[in-house]
């Protein structure tokens, strides 16, 4: 997994994206790539990314909830264009529901989603799923910090 992270601000609760650090007396501060600014955040809203973008290109995180679009039945397209029936693993389509909701979570070093009706791994590399997912928020998108966090 990447070194780049997310966390909210602790002055304007907006995400900032970099280098995360935690010193020793607790403080805790997003360093911006490419920049010379830091930000003190809230620790609990930290996000490692997961060096994979979603079906939109948009950089996935650790807390990001997904649609992975389970729950129908796969089915080879024959419309796609780039369909050729001697293909041993065609372009498909899902029929029926197509809305999963999961969580990204790090379980012992392994990226895995988590939805309600199961958990599953993967292994990061140009060919994951996660480009056939699309982002939808992340568990700490509407944080309110709690009075003993402030």
């Amino acid at each position: 997994m990447s070194n780049i992270f997310k966390a909210k601000t602790t002055d304007t609760n907006e995400w900032v994206y970099g280098y995360f650090v935690k010193y020793p007396d607790g403080l805790t501060v997003i360093y911006v790539q490419d920049k010379w600014e830091s930000f003190e955040v809230h620790e609990e809203t930290v996000s490692r990314s997961v060096d994979a973008v979603d079906i939109n290109g948009d950089p996935l995180f650790v807390n990001d909830m997904i649609n992975d679009f389970g729950g129908g039945t796969r089915v080879p397209d024959l419309n796609h264009p780039d369909y050729d029936p001697q293909m041993a693993f065609p372009p498909t389509k899902v029929l029926g529901a197509t809305k999963r909701i999961g969580i990204i979570v790090e379980d012992e070093g392994r990226v895995c989603i988590k939805t309600k009706e199961m958990s599953y791994n993967y292994n990061i590399s140009k060919a994951s799923p996660f480009n056939k997912m699309e982002r939808i928020g992340n568990i700490y998108d509407d944080y309110k910090p709690t009075k003993s966090a402030l």
